[in-house]
């Protein structure tokens, strides 16, 4: 993961973001917020590869071995609805993490492909590397935002604690950490 540079008040956008969307939900700012909750919320289907047995063999195989691949999950529109299709070989963490990976796509607006199978696999969006710094930024707000690092960490939580709490990696807990300055804070 890396540090990106992002436009003008992007990192404020995505923080506050996050808690209006916690307050929408009756979560308080420190608090868990579970990705499928969120996405039942915006009204986005979260769909898995078995989902589709109507696909080509081939897409089916190249969705259902994506823990061999690296593919995680996308976020794209079939007849109009959004919807996201996780790779659920994967753990729950990892699922966690996609699942608001691809709620930040749609709720950054980002531009999103139609779901189409084709015969060499399936090809659902172009890589737009601005678009998935966003969407890895705020994903990760949503998922552990910095204020409820603060508080867990205040609490003495482990990051292995952290991370069973917000069904994260630790990596993930880990990096939010980081590029929060929570361990700067606490130094002070």
């Amino acid at each position: 993961m890396s540090n990106p540079k992002f436009k003008r008040g992007f990192k404020k956008f995505a923080d506050d973001k996050s808690i209006e969307l916690r307050k929408a939900l009756g979560i308080k700012p420190s608090h868990p917020l579970p990705g499928l909750q969120l996405a039942e919320h915006m009204k986005v289907r979260v769909l898995y590869p078995k989902d589709f047995p109507e696909l080509d063999p081939q897409s089916l195989s190249c969705l259902m071995n994506g823990h061999k691949s690296g593919w995680s999950g996308v976020a794209l529109h079939a007849n109009g609805t959004p919807i996201i299709i996780i790779n659920n070989s994967q753990s729950l963490p990892r699922q966690e993490s996609t699942i608001m990976h691809e709620l930040a796509h749609i709720i950054c607006g980002h531009p999103m492909g139609e779901f189409k199978p084709l015969s060499e696999g399936v090809f659902l969006r172009d890589f737009n590397k601005e678009c998935e710094d966003e969407a890895e930024w705020l994903g990760g707000c949503l998922q552990l935002p910095g204020i409820a690092l603060y508080y867990a960490h205040q609490d003495g939580l482990s990051m292995e604690s952290i991370a069973e709490k917000f069904n994260a990696s630790v990596d993930m807990v880990r990096y939010r950490i980081n590029m929060c300055g929570i361990l700067k804070r606490r130094s002070r």
